[in-house]
C-alpha cells in the first residue's frame, strides 16, 4: 500500500521517527527492556511501506523497521494513533497489520521455517486516558477458560499526555522535547514551553535542531492565523546560524504576539456580537411593547363603542367615531343586549 499521510500530526511524527537515530532514542528513552540496549543501529532498516487498512487511511499512519538481531529478523511496527478519542478496536487492527507483515515476509522468503518476531507499538497523543487493554487476550471472551489456545501478544504504548513534564525535561533529548511540546498544543502554552526547552535545544546537534524546526513548522503553524505563517517561516529559515536562545526568543515572541492579536480580535468580536444581540433584543422588546400598546388602544375603542350602545347611540354614528367595522360593532351590540337581558 502506498503511504498516505493526511494529518499534520501524522506527518510530523512520521517525519521524526522515519529517522532511525530518533527511533532508537524513542526506544531507549521509553522502553525498559534489556533487548533495547542490544540494538545495533547499523542493522536497523527503515521500511518505506504502509500497512494501514483502507478504512483507516485518513485517520492514522504507521512506521515500520526491520532489525537484524543476532542474525534473525525482527520487525518493529509503530501505529500513530493521533486522534482525540480512544479506539477500542486497536488490538485487532494491530493483529491485521502484523498479519500483513508476515504475509509479505512469507511471499518474499523461500519456504521459511519460522516467522520473525513483530514488536507492535502504539503512539497516542489524545487527552483522553488510554483505556484499551495492551494484552490481546484481554479483549477476548473466556480467554482464561481456553487459555493456551487463544491468540496472545502485547503492544508497547507511548501515551504522550501521560508522561510527567519533569520526566520529559530530565530526559533532555529530541523525542522527549517533542512529547513535551505535544502534551498541550494550545497557542498560549507553546511560547512558555519552548522557552523552558532552551537548555535541551542547546545540546542538540544541527540535524536534531532541524527536526525541532520542522516539528514547529508542522504543528505550531496550524494553530497560528494564516497571515502569520510567512513570519514564522522567516524566523525558522533565517535563524539557521543564530544562537539557539535568539531563535527561540524570536519564535516565542512571534507566537505571543499572534496570541495577543487573536485574543484582542476575539474580544472585539465578542463586543460586536454583544452590541448586535443588544440591538436585536431592544427591537424585540420595542415590538412587544408596541403590540401591547396597540392592543390597549383597541380595547379602549371597543369599550367606547360598548358605552355608546348602552346610551342608545346609532350604529352608523358609532362606526364614524370609532372606525370599527360593522361586523365588530354588531358583535359588541349583541354583547350589550345580552348583558341587559
Amino acid at each position: 500500500m502506498e503511504e498516505q499521510i493526511n494529518n499534520k500530526h501524522d506527518k510530523g511524527y512520521k517525519d521524526l521517527f522515519s529517522n532511525k537515530e530518533t527511533f532508537i532514542t524513542l526506544l531507549r528513552s521509553f522502553v525498559n527492556e534489556p533487548w533495547v540496549d542490544e540494538i545495533d543501529e547499523s542493522k536497523l532498516e527503515y521500511i518505506n511501506k504502509s500497512y494501514i487498512l483502507h478504512d483507516f487511511a485518513e485517520k492514522e499512519a504507521d512506521i515500520v523497521y526491520k532489525l537484524n538481531f543476532k542474525g534473525k529478523n525482527v520487525f518493529f511496527y509503530c501505529l500513530l494513533e493521533l486522534q482525540s478519542t480512544v479506539d477500542k478496536t486497536m488490538p485487532i487492527r494491530l493483529l491485521f497489520y502484523m498479519n500483513e507483515i508476515w504475509r509479505d515476509y512469507i511471499k518474499n522468503t523461500e519456504a521459511p521455517d519460522k516467522l520473525p518476531v513483530i514488536v507492535p507499538m502504539v503512539l497516542y497523543n489524545g487527552k483522553q486516558k488510554w483505556s484499551v487493554p495492551v494484552n490481546f487476550r484481554d479483549i477476548l471472551f473466556d480467554s482464561d477458560v481456553f487459555n493456551k489456545y487463544v491468540v496472545e501478544f502485547s503492544y508497547l504504548l507511548f501515551d504522550v499526555s501521560r508522561y510527567n513534564d519533569e520526566e520529559l525535561l530530565n530526559l533532555a533529548n529530541l523525542v522527549s522535547s517533542i512529547f513535551y511540546l505535544d502534551k498541550e498544543i494550545e497557542l498560549n502554552e507553546i511560547a512558555t514551553k519552548i522557552k523552558r526547552l532552551i537548555f535541551v535545544f542547546k545540546k542538540l546537534d544541527k540535524k536534531e535542531l532541524q527536526f525541532i524546526k520542522r516539528w514547529l513548522r508542522f504543528i505550531v503553524k496550524s494553530k497560528m492565523p494564516k497571515d502569520k505563517h510567512s513570519e514564522l517561516d522567516k524566523i525558522l529559515d533565517d535563524n539557521i546560524d543564530l544562537e539557539v536562545e535568539e531563535m527561540v526568543s524570536n519564535f516565542a515572541l512571534s507566537i505571543e504576539k499572534a496570541f495577543k492579536e487573536s485574543e484582542q480580535k476575539g474580544i472585539e468580536k465578542g463586543i460586536e456580537k454583544g452590541i448586535e444581540k443588544g440591538i436585536e433584543k431592544g427591537i424585540e422588546k420595542g415590538i412587544e411593547k408596541g403590540i401591547a400598546i396597540e392592543k390597549g388602544i383597541e380595547k379602549g375603542i371597543e369599550k367606547t363603542a360598548e358605552t355608546a350602545f348602552k346610551k342608545g347611540a346609532d350604529i352608523n354614528f358609532i362606526a364614524d367615531i370609532t372606525g370599527l367595522s360593522f361586523d365588530k360593532l354588531r358583535e359588541i351590540e349583541q354583547k350589550v343586549k345580552n348583558q341587559q337581558n
